[in-house]
């Protein structure tokens, strides 16, 4: 992702979630932190040799809805609402 892309999907997130936009300024810098950071840690688990394959993603978000009493679907709905709002929330406090 751009720095671009990724400040429309955060607003569009935190708009969603109905949390109150950050400031301009504050967002390109709290954006450009976690594209560094998701980079690093991609780069680490190449480095490493960590992998993870879709089939084991696929049975682990199976479980945790089973788990939970969702369908995969809800889920996934549930994950993406709170990713926003934790990630809002967390950015806010920066």
């Amino acid at each position: 992702f751009d720095v671009n892309e990724q400040k429309r999907l955060v607003t569009a997130q935190m708009r969603d979630a109905k949390v109150q936009a950050l400031p301009p300024d504050v967002l390109e810098k709290q954006v450009l932190e976690r594209l560094i950071t998701e980079r690093a840690m991609i780069q680490y688990a190449k480095e490493s040799g960590i992998r993870v394959d879709d089939q084991t993603v696929e049975r682990t978000v199976l479980r945790i809805a089973q788990e939970n009493k969702l369908s995969p679907e809800e889920f996934r709905k549930v994950l993406e609402r709170d990713a926003a709002v934790t990630s809002c929330c967390a950015w806010s406090t920066m």
